[in-house]
C-alpha cells in the first residue's frame, strides 16, 4: 500500500467486522481514506 492508512481491529476473531462494534469505523475508512486513530479494540 502506497500512502494509506491502516486500521487495526483487536477483537481476536476473523472476518468478523460486520458485527463488530468497529464496523463505523471501517466504513468511515473506506468513504474517507482517513483511519481516525488508526485502532479500534473491542473486549
Amino acid at each position: 500500500m502506497i500512502g494509506g492508512e491502516l486500521l487495526s481491529v483487536t477483537d481476536e476473531r476473523h472476518g468478523s467486522l460486520k458485527s463488530s462494534p468497529c464496523a463505523e469505523f471501517a466504513v468511515r475508512l473506506f468513504d474517507t481514506g482517513r483511519a481516525e486513530g488508526g485502532t479500534c479494540e473491542v473486549g
